[in-house]
């Protein structure tokens, strides 16, 4: 593993900073920040609520990576012992083989994004979080808001809550990049022990941006400026999303190739 080191850590954290940028982080955040601003005068609340609202995400985007990692490596061992009870399966080796498909189903996602960068409003499969739960966040926040400005550890909590339930629902959009580093500490042979540490580094950098966008609302800046600005570089970021799951899918579908000997 020690040649896959060198290679595979650099990857994920170039991986963990594009994935940072993603548009669908940002947009649930700066709404609910928005809604708290309004409805509280007490900035220090607000960055509380920020700062709880971003720990939700980062537990969440944890637990996941653990799961994701155990569910993985659990098929590739029942592949493994189905190989040596099934006959018609032979002494072929089948991982490398899955894992050629799923960089396969990655680079699919990467051309998702340039879809939506050439043509937005063509319908059909994207990555984005579901319509319905957006207007369901919104709702929750409008009921539940107020409530929360008026009693710190309720309006902690709630902050949390939402992180944790958005983390689930914006997998979809933001999670391919993040599924894929996981499936590639697999394939070079990381145990959890050792990949545990990398999730933690990745989904720091994941979150980086969200802290830094609380910082910068705390210090002034309004909600409707990070909006148009969001607005503004999303075609950007899709782009580099997409260049980015090519590029893991790619890294994927021929690892066996310069490193399975």
């Amino acid at each position: 593993m020690a040649i896959t080191e060198g290679v595979t850590v650099p990857v994920i954290v170039g991986a963990a900073v594009i994935d940072s940028i993603n548009p669908c982080a940002f947009g649930v955040l700066i709404f609910i920040l928005g809604y708290l601003m309004k409805v509280s005068k007490n900035k220090a609340k607000v960055l509380a609520d920020g700062f709880g609202y971003v720990i939700g995400v980062y537990v969440t985007y944890l637990l996941l990576g653990i799961l994701i990692f155990q569910g993985i490596s659990h098929v590739l061992r029942l592949i493994q012992e189905l190989s040596v009870t099934l006959p018609i399966l032979g002494p072929t080796p089948v991982a490398p083989f899955l894992y050629q498909i799923f960089g396969v189903i990655i680079i699919f996602f990467g051309l998702l994004e340039f879809k939506e960068f050439i043509a937005p409003n063509s319908g059909g499969p994207k990555l984005a979080i579901m319509p319905t739960f957006a207007e369901k966040v919104k709702g929750w926040t409008k009921v539940l808001g107020a409530a929360a400005n008026k009693n710190f550890l309720f309006g902690l909590g709630f902050s949390v809550v939402m992180g944790f339930l958005v983390a689930l629902v914006e997998l979809p959009c933001t999670g391919a990049p993040y599924i894929a580093v996981i499936a590639l500490l697999t394939q070079a042979g990381f145990t959890l022990g050792q990949s545990i540490p990398l999730m933690l580094a990745y989904n720091f950098i994941f979150i980086f941006p969200l802290l830094l966008i609380i910082f910068i609302v705390f210090k002034g800046m309004g909600v409707k400026h990070l909006q148009s600005w969001k607005n503004e570089h999303k075609s950007a970021m899709r782009v580099a999303a997409g260049m980015l799951l090519i590029a893991l899918g790619l890294f994927i579908f021929f690892f066996d190739v310069f490193f399975g000997g």
